[in-house]
């Protein structure tokens, strides 16, 4: 390989891994906000009794939770072309092969509560909801049904979200963007050698 090949290479390998990192820091900053919006939230509930300002706690915990995991799934992607196309090809870079043996030696204990957090806070959030929303019974069965029925819903979206992205389909994200980054790879060296 050449040397103006490699630097090339090496440049794009920090590129991407700045961008994982900037990512990561996203994610951070966003379950930071979110939880402290929520908070504040339930707090501003518990002041006015009115249980339905809990519902924009669920709006936006259904919000962050679904760019939450599509951040998840943008850094499986750059972290799988890594693997595939600078690691494979330069010698001495192992950022990816690293960060895989650390996923695998954490505790399946702390991929859930970490994978489950916006789960987690749903249901606390609904428990909180029903307590205030019971509290103040002075419905119609249907306003009471509709009340009760519209934030378990997105309580079940919120838990979907977090089931689709729980470690096992992780490490299946993981292979099939590895499998497609390795079928680009493959017909690009066939075009290349015809």
């Amino acid at each position: 390989m050449g040397s103006n090949v490699k630097e090339e290479m090496l440049a794009e390998y920090s590129a991407l891994i700045e961008k994982i990192n900037i990512i990561h820091n996203h994610q951070q900053a966003m379950l930071i906000f979110t939880f402290s919006a929520a908070g504040a939230i339930v707090s501003f509930t518990v002041q006015q009794g009115n249980p339905f300002i809990v519902l924009f706690a669920f709006v936006l915990l259904l919000i962050t939770t679904a760019i939450y995991h599509n951040y998840t799934e943008r850094v499986i992607q750059i972290s799988t072309y890594i693997k595939v196309y600078l690691e494979s090809e330069a010698e001495g870079l192992s950022w990816e092969l690293r960060a895989s043996e650390w996923r695998c030696k954490i505790s399946p204990v702390k991929r859930d509560i970490k994978n489950y957090m916006s789960t987690i806070t749903a249901v606390f959030l609904y428990v909180i909801y029903l307590i205030f929303l019971l509290e103040n019974i002075k419905y119609n069965c249907f306003e009471l049904c509709t009340l009760l029925l519209i934030p378990f819903f997105v309580m079940l979206f919120i838990w979907h979200f977090d089931y689709s992205h729980k470690n096992e389909k992780i490490v299946e994200m993981y292979t099939r963007f590895e499998k497609n980054w390795e079928a680009i790879k493959v017909s690009k060296n066939k075009e290349g050698n015809t």
